[in-house]
This record gives C-alpha cells, sequence and structure tokens, in this order.
C-alpha cells in the first residue's frame, strides 16, 4: 500500500495537548488526568514526524529508513518470550535477558512504524510481541534484575502508550489489562525499589521506567515517586561548582567520607562543572544516564510537570564537557589521570533538542557531536531512534 494512501487510515482526531501551551508546574496535582500518549514522545511529536518523512525531510527521513531496515522493523519479527528472566551481574550468561531487551524494542519500532506509515500490520506486529510476552513473563531475577526491568520497563511502556492511544491500534482491552498486569508486577517492583548507594546511572534508568510506567497505568503515586527520585539523584550524579568542593549525595547514601565518595565516582577526586559520577567509568555509560534523565524529564513535560528547568545547566555542562572531549578535545590530567574512555553513543538527542531546540541555548560541541553521528539508531537496550522522534524540535 503507498505511504500516503495508508497514512490516510491513521486518523490523528485525539491530538495532544501542547505542552507550550500547557501550564507548567512541580507536580501533577492528585485529580489531574494523565496525557496520553504522553512517554516520551506524545501526539504533536508523532504527527510531526510523520510529517517530516512523508515530505522527505532530513534527517527524520534517513532515520526512519534506518528504523525501518533495522531487524526490529521486520514483519517477520519473532519475540520469544521467557517466564522468569535471569539476569546475573557483569557479563555472566543470563537467560531472556537479551531476548526481553530486543522485544521490547521491537515493539516499539513496530508501534512508530505503525504512526508515520499507518500501516496497521505494524501495530498487529507491536500487539503480538506485547502479548506473547503479558502471557509469559512473571518475574526478573538476578543481581542485574532491576537494570534490567529498568531497560525494558521503559521501552514497553513507550510502545504500549503508542499502540494503545492511536486510532487504529487495535488492542483489545483484555490484551491491554494483561499487559498493565506484566508491568505492574514483574517490572515496577524491581524498578521502584531505592539504594542510595544504587550506581547514579543505574538509578536513573530505573527511574525513567517508573515513570513511564506510571504514566501507562495512569498511577499517580509511582509518578510522584519518579519525580522525587529525579530530584534526588540528578543533582547527585551531574556536578556543578556552585555544588560545593564535593559532590552532593542522595539522602541516606553514607558517601560522606571522602576516601568512598572517590572510589564512587570511579577515582575522580578533583570536581568541576559536567564531571559526572560516571565519567571516569566509562562515556558510555554517561550517554546512558544522559539520556535516561532527559527521558524522564521529557516524559515529565507531556504531563506538564517541568523537571528541564530543575537540571538545564547540569545537562548543559555534562553535554558540553564531555562531547569536547569526545569530538578530540585533549583530556586534562585532573579528569580520569587525563584518559577517558567510549562513547556517549546514540543518546544526545532528546536533551540536546530541549536545550538548544526549545530554549534556544548554544551547545556547539554536543550540536557537532550529534550531527557526526546521525541519525542516531539504538543501544539495544532503551534508547531507539531518537534522530527520529526529537531531533529539530519536532512538534515541540
Amino acid at each position: 500500500m503507498p505511504l500516503l494512501t495508508a497514512l490516510s487510515l491513521l486518523v490523528s482526531s485525539c491530538q495532544g495537548v501542547d505542552p507550550d501551551a500547557r501550564t507548567m508546574g512541580p507536580a501533577l496535582p492528585a485529580d489531574a488526568p494523565f496525557t496520553h500518549p504522553g512517554v516520551l514522545v506524545d501526539r504533536v511529536q508523532l504527527d510531526a514526524v510523520r510529517e517530516h518523512v512523508t515530505a522527505g525531510k532530513q534527517p527524520w527521513l534517513k532515520a526512519y529508513l534506518d528504523m525501518r531496515d533495522s531487524r526490529y522493523g521486520s514483519y517477520r519479527y519473532r519475540a520469544e518470550p521467557y517466564g522468569t528472566v535471569v539476569c546475573p551481574a557483569g557479563d555472566l550468561a543470563g537467560r531472556g535477558c537479551a531476548e526481553e531487551r530486543a522485544d521490547a524494542l521491537a515493539a516499539y519500532t513496530q508501534a512508530l512504524l505503525f504512526t508515520v506509515t499507518g500501516k496497521r500490520r505494524h501495530a498487529e506486529k507491536a500487539r503480538e510481541i506485547m502479548d506473547v510476552w503479558s502471557a509469559t513473563l512473571r518475574r526478573h531475577t538476578g543481581e542485574n534484575a532491576a537494570v534490567q526491568a529498568g531497560w525494558t520497563g521503559s521501552v514497553w511502556a513507550r510502545a504500549a502508550e503508542i499502540v494503545r492511544h492511536t486510532r487504529g491500534g487495535g488492542w483489545p482491552a483484555e490484551r491491554v489489562r494483561r499487559f498493565e498486569g506484566m508491568l505492574r508486577t514483574a517490572h515496577l517492583p524491581e524498578v521502584a525499589a531505592t539504594n542510595p548507594e544504587f550506581t547514579g546511572g543505574w538509578d536513573l534508568v530505573a527511574t525513567d521506567a517508573v515513570i513511564a510506567i506510571a504514566v501507562f497505568l495512569d498511577d499517580h503515586r509511582a509518578f510522584g515517586h519518579a519525580l522525587e527520585r529525579f530530584r534526588e539523584r540528578v543533582p547527585a550524579y551531574f556536578y556543578l561548582e556552585k555544588d560545593g568542593p564535593a559532590p552532593l549525595t542522595v539522602p541516606g547514601s553514607g558517601l560522606a567520607d571522602p576516601r568512598r565518595m572517590t572510589a564512587y565516582w570511579s577515582g575522580q577526586a578533583t570536581y568541576r562543572d559536567g564531571v559526572t559520577q560516571e565519567t571516569c567509568r566509562s562515556f558510555r555509560h554517561v550517554g546512558a544516564a544522559l539520556a535516561a534523565t532527559a527521558h524522564i524529564a521529557e516524559t515529565a513535560r507531556h504531563q506538564g510537570v517541568d523537571l528541564y528547568a530543575e537540571a538545564e545547566d547540569r545537562l548543559t555542562a555534562a553535554l558540553t564537557l564531555h562531547a569536547r572531549h569526545e569530538l578530540g578535545e585533549p583530556t586534562p590530567a585532573w579528569l580520569c589521570g587525563g584518559r577517558v574512555e567510549g562513547s556517549l553513543g546514540p543518546h544526545l538527542e532528546v536533551a540536546l533538542n530541549h536545550l538548544e531546540g526549545r530554549l534556544g541555548e548554544s551547545l556547539p560541541a554536543a550540536r557537532k557531536l550529534a550531527a557526526r553521528t546521525r541519525p542516531a539508531g539504538t543501544d539495544d537496550l532503551f534508547t531507539a531512534w531518537e534522530t527520529l522522534t526529537h531531533a529539530g524540535d519536532p512538534g515541540r
């Protein structure tokens, strides 16, 4: 079916509320309804993406084609569900971990393809993947159960939110309820558990899942919990010199001892604007934390809560510092002993879009790095196709 003909089947009568026209506040009132779709992307953004792609505009067209041609975009994709997903620490072989991550990303990919093309076969494939998992999965176990539930919980919720709240999605109510049950029992308990001494990136990934699941479930309590965790963790992860001579800490962390703090910060003992708790671990971990932080703030924004305003200076400093060094600026001796590792990966678009696209800030190094690596694909964990959904401020 031609793309434009298929698009005529996708009626956008359920227009989302433009966040720029919404009164933003520090919390979602207990009696306020959630905005749907509203996990990472809203209706305005999805409509803008579809318009850009059908008009052949770049970088969205190339990003769409990469998504369509990925293994996740195939009509022949086959899910492989597990009843118990076992994820041990480190590189030890697990059971069902890679399969669940891949299947969640495939469901999200198919949901995005449905919104762009209007082809219901994509909605059917997304539903098929989500239905077989919700009929099978009961729990996550192992040392990495929480981060696994974080990676997959956020992506499952994104996919489910789009299919459920897009005309023509065709998801039967009883299957929706079963999927809600999976997120509520197999994912939310893992990601809602808090530990002040968690690695900051893990905690942000878990919080991303909490807020995504909360929106899909219309769960005000979980949503409020996600806001509280964001406000505790972000200042403790992204350092600014205004914080004082040492980083802030999450309440109850027990990191007052300088030696413990240095070990927690992977050996970094000199703190300057933009350094993060995982800078000396690897830029890959920093990239994931940047993405998770932006995801949380973006989802909150769709619900009328401006978390970005509380984190803009920290995100700006971290993006600037890390992008400069990834682009080749020599690493000074005070930073990680003069040697940094890894790449920020496909994790820049959401934060960069808000800071430059909406606020008009100038982040030349981050902009150059994002342009060099576009279209951003997927990390095969929890970030996918964000050039398509967020580059150039589609739909604001």
